[in-house]
């Protein structure tokens, strides 16, 4: 993080606010994203100290150190649990490496079992190749647009595990149009809040229980995405099928995750005011992942081509992930927003606490109503 970083977020922070004031935001939203693909091609020419690997091995050998640290002063350092969703590919397989790295036991929660542990097998290679301490890996099978393997995934983890320390909500999709999940629900809202919306819950009486380590505080991250600034708070794209529109389903389930993020900080902080769980969300950059590989627009191989060149890759994507994940700059900071490992202010729709409220009753209204 550096001069870039700083000068494109307080440049997407004016335009966006001016647009905003104007009533046009979506003006300012086309010219925020045309920032951000300058910033993206500017960033490609960093190397060396300055290159993302080189970033995410400073937040992981700083976490490390800490731990250490605490141990010399005779404190005994239990094995942290982490869960990555979407962990063997992408964003999430670049997070889930850093994790690893760090010394977490770490879960990657994943639909496809091979792919799962072909990725597996390539992180504990070429870490062990580099010689430093790791941590440990484990496959469980999560289908986020399954409200039934989700609550499946919670019980068997919950059966295994006594703590949890991290969890990354970072699977999502862009999905073409009319498509549902396995429970009917419109399956881009279904799989990127819907899913992790149960997730999460599912695994919030272990996270309260994790004890303290000294070090870490337990912390849950979501992956947003800058498209939530042009998002419509309109339920009935996901209720009336006459009313969806393809990227606008994306986005609204993009504002859905920063949304759900901070009314669970909110709830957590009114449970107790000594709260030590952090909710954070984010947005990863445009990266080029698998993210898009139901998207309408990626089949278009000039527009592919076009968006390949843009976009940043899966390391620099998951760096604001990791921050979140290890930094301790961030121990005591919940219910922000974040982009190239800075804060930054999201859409005024997802500021709003009775839009939060709102949203979900909402997700769990349906839930219920969709169940298998």
């Amino acid at each position: 993080m550096g001069v870039l970083e700083v000068l494109t977020n307080c440049f997407k922070t004016v335009i966006l606010k001016v647009f905003e004031a104007l009533r046009v935001p979506v003006v300012g939203y086309v010219i925020s994203s045309s920032s951000e693909i300058v910033y993206n091609i500017l960033s490609k020419l960093k190397f060396g100290p300055f290159s993302a690997q080189a970033q995410i091995n400073r937040y992981v050998e700083d976490f490390k150190l800490q731990r250490e640290w605490k141990q010399q002063q005779v404190v005994e350092q239990p094995t942290l649990v982490a869960i990555v969703t979407g962990a063997n590919s992408g964003i999430g397989y670049e997070t889930a490496k850093a994790i690893v790295a760090a010394g977490f036991h770490t879960v990657f929660a994943c639909r496809n079992k091979s792919a799962t542990i072909q990725a597996i097998e390539s992180i504990t290679t070429e870490l062990n190749k580099a010689g430093s301490a790791i941590g440990s890996c484990e496959f469980m099978e999560l289908d986020l647009g399954s409200v039934a393997s989700v609550k499946n995934f919670v019980a068997e983890f919950n059966s295994k595990h006594d703590r949890l320390d991290l969890l990354i909500n970072n699977a999502g999709l862009a999905s073409a149009l009319s498509t549902t999940t396995a429970d009917g629900i419109e399956v881009c809202f279904g799989t990127n809040h819907v899913g992790h919306h149960v997730l999460t819950n599912g695994l919030l009486d272990v996270m309260k229980k994790t004890p303290n380590d000294g070090v870490n505080n337990p912390r849950i991250v979501f992956v947003s995405s800058t498209a939530h600034y042009n998002a419509k708070y309109d339920k009935r794209l996901v209720t009336d099928p006459n009313m969806r529109v393809s990227f606008a389903n994306y986005e609204l389930s993009k504002l859905a995750n920063i949304m759900c993020a901070n009314e669970l900080s909110r709830r957590f902080y009114e449970e107790n005011p000594n709260n030590r769980i952090t909710v954070n969300s984010l947005h990863p950059g445009i990266v080029y992942t698998s993210v898009a590989r139901h998207s309408e627009l990626m089949k278009n191989r000039i527009l592919n081509f076009f968006y390949h060149s843009i976009a940043i890759g899966p390391k620099a994507g998951a760096l604001t992930t990791i921050k979140l994940a290890l930094s301790s700059q961030v121990s005591h900071t919940s219910g922000k927003y974040f982009e190239r490992e800075l804060e930054l202010s999201p859409s005024a729709i997802s500021q709003n606490p009775e839009t939060w409220k709102d949203l979900w009753r909402f997700t769990e209204d349906l839930i219920v109503s969709h169940a298998v």
